[in-house]
């Protein structure tokens, strides 16, 4: 599969989708999974919230910080997952963790991954273009 925004994450911006009410990107508190698809392997034409992932979860890092919106896209700052253990994971997931856990960003085509955890950090540098300008 390749980066992809969620579709129930696009129709909630286009008034329709299931869940709570539009994410809103710089005020809620965003969060990113490290998942294993040998646990759950992410669909994004219909996984809605992140009950529909979290059996292939290892790892869910801190509230992204350093919310920036500019040219269609949302940047944040780079963040660490602290002394991972687990399986190897093959993509990150981003879920707005203020409104209903929504589904927002699947990501598996990104340097370094897949990764395997080996209890130390893993440290994620976000594409300087921002979370969407990559799609």
């Amino acid at each position: 599969m390749a980066n992809a925004l969620y579709v129930n994450y696009k129709n909630l911006f286009l008034g329709g989708g299931v869940g709570a009410a539009r994410p809103d990107m710089d005020s809620n508190d965003i969060k990113c999974v490290l998942t294993d698809h040998g646990g759950d392997t992410p669909v994004v034409a219909t996984d809605q919230d992140l009950a529909d992932i979290s059996a292939g979860t290892i790892d869910t890092s801190p509230n992204m910080a350093g919310a920036a919106i500019a040219g269609g896209a949302i940047d944040y700052d780079n963040f660490t997952f602290t002394a991972v253990a687990g399986v190897q994971s093959e993509s990150l997931n981003w879920y707005n963790d203020s409104v209903g856990d929504i589904l927002i960003l699947y990501m598996d085509t990104a340097t370094g991954l897949p990764v395997t955890p080996n209890g130390g950090d893993i440290n994620v540098l976000l594409n300087v273009a921002g979370l969407y300008g990559f799609i």
